[in-house]
């Protein structure tokens, strides 16, 4: 088996291979006997992807659909993707409501942000919300690029 670098490493039936998943390169010479794909690449930044759109773009939606792509044009033995998620997919959190119960408040307003008033509020009442899990079966609600590329990706 090949290695692409010198931070790739090789275990006795999987191998972690260090790269950029943009470059076709990658692909032609890692597929080999690979039967499970565990797709963790993404560009990452809070504050940078509401400026640099289209570098989070191309680095987690495009370069994903470029492995696909691939994937899908040649010839190999992978049965299974895994990619990594993100929690940032779900958007807010779930709360809860002492006097409405359960809610998803959404975005925090303008108003509130230039008042830095940070925790969101009851959409129906105005109280205050205690946090409650996220689970799996919450609406996707990206609120920014990274979060919509890594629902993308998924």
């Amino acid at each position: 088996m090949s290695s692409l670098s010198d931070d790739s490493i090789q275990y006795e039936d999987q191998r972690r291979v260090v790269g950029d998943v943009r470059d076709p390169k990658i692909w032609d010479s890692v597929l080999d006997g690979i039967d499970i794909i565990f797709h963790q690449a993404a560009a990452v930044g809070m504050g940078q992807n509401m400026y640099e759109i289209a570098k989070y773009v191309e680095a987690n939606s495009m370069a994903t659909a470029r492995m696909l792509e691939y994937l899908a044009r040649h010839e190999h033995d992978v049965g299974e993707l895994v990619v990594a998620s993100s929690m940032s997919i779900y958007g807010e959190g779930n709360y809860k409501c002492e006097q409405c119960g359960p809610t998803q408040p959404g975005l925090r307003s303008k108003k509130n942000l230039a008042k830095s008033l940070w925790d969101p509020k009851c959409p129906d009442c105005g109280a205050e919300l205690h946090t409650l899990p996220t689970n799996e079966e919450k609406a996707l609600n990206p609120a920014f690029i990274y979060a919509t590329a890594k629902r993308d990706q998924e």
